[in-house]
């Protein structure tokens, strides 16, 4: 118990902490429906914390994401260590240039998975560890993982868009190295 009120600490007040210094956090969803809403500020008392609600859509692709802009590449860096809650489970997407608008807009960023966390729950991922997802098209499967091209994080609640729903994301550390 000492120890996960150390971490708290640590977590809450490290001035290195994304939650703190990324350059920006935007909370957003697809244009069919679906919704975020926070109380207030984005962040409080060094909380991130967004309430996604995802529309029912069974034959489109509804999303809903908390993006981090980092402010920089990922060069040299190999991965992160994260606390967070969320009553679904995250992917976490790296937003990848080659990817995205101004790349094949194929949105197939390499991903990893959290599991969702009732409680907080500290996680180190490794960049390596990341994985473009199964329905990636051909012409982006020969894309590698490029440090120097990303500038983002998406956090994304696992909702499903056949049922829809509701998740709370909260985030309170977020450290490169």
């Amino acid at each position: 118990m000492i120890i996960i009120v150390s971490i708290y600490v640590a977590c809450n007040y490290n001035e290195d902490s994304l939650v703190q210094t990324a350059a920006r956090w935007v909370p957003t969803t697809d244009n069919m429906g679906s919704s975020f809403s926070h109380n207030g500020d984005l962040i409080q008392n060094g909380i991130i914390s967004v309430d996604f609600t995802l529309t029912q859509i069974s034959d489109s692709s509804p999303w809903a994401s908390l993006i981090c802009y980092i402010g920089h590449d990922l060069q040299g860096l190999e991965g992160f260590t994260i606390s967070y809650k969320s009553d679904e489970n995250l992917t976490v997407s790296l937003h990848q240039a080659d990817f995205g608008y101004s790349g094949n807009r194929t949105y197939s960023h390499y991903q990893a998975q959290l599991p969702s966390a009732a409680i907080w729950r500290s996680r180190t991922v490794y960049f390596n560890d990341f994985q473009q997802p199964e329905w990636t098209p051909d012409e982006s499967k020969n894309i590698p993982y490029i440090a120097e091209n990303v500038n983002a994080f998406h956090f994304s609640p696992n909702i499903n868009p056949e049922t829809g729903g509701t998740a709370n994301v909260q985030i309170r550390y977020l450290q490169l190295f």
